[in-house]
């Protein structure tokens, strides 16, 4: 199920990037993690996905130590406390804040690929 969602989310990215005369591949689709077991995202990862987000420090420290053989580019998703930084900044691609839900409406279709709306994998 995960590979097949992954792949429809990938045929509306490339779709949204032809309405916009945008390359694909400049797009990087990150899957959050929230509340889902290390499993799960590990079955993500071998349908393709790379990009990895979390947005609980706990459950990136316990997530993080048993998929340590899986490629992955984590992203810490949200907002950080100062003193939960330490334990995620070594081994982290990106911080993101997250956009309410009710302000994607403004987003969609925008040619800056800010955000193409969200999907459970």
């Amino acid at each position: 199920m995960t590979a097949d969602n992954v792949e429809n989310i990938r045929k509306r990215i490339a779709a949204a990037c032809a309405r916009v005369n945008r390359n694909p591949e400049e797009i990087t689709l990150v899957a959050v993690a929230k509340t889902f077991p290390a499993e799960r995202i590990s079955e993500a990862v071998g349908a393709g996905i790379a990009d990895i987000g979390e947005n609980y420090v706990q459950e990136i420290r316990e997530k993080r130590e048993v998929l340590l053989d899986r490629p992955i580019r984590w992203h810490f998703v949200g907002h950080l406390q100062s003193n939960k930084g330490k334990y995620i900044a070594p081994g982290f691609h990106a911080f993101t804040r997250s956009i309410p839900r009710a302000s994607e409406r403004k987003f969609q279709g925008n040619s800056s690929g800010t955000v193409a709306g969200r999907q459970s994998l």
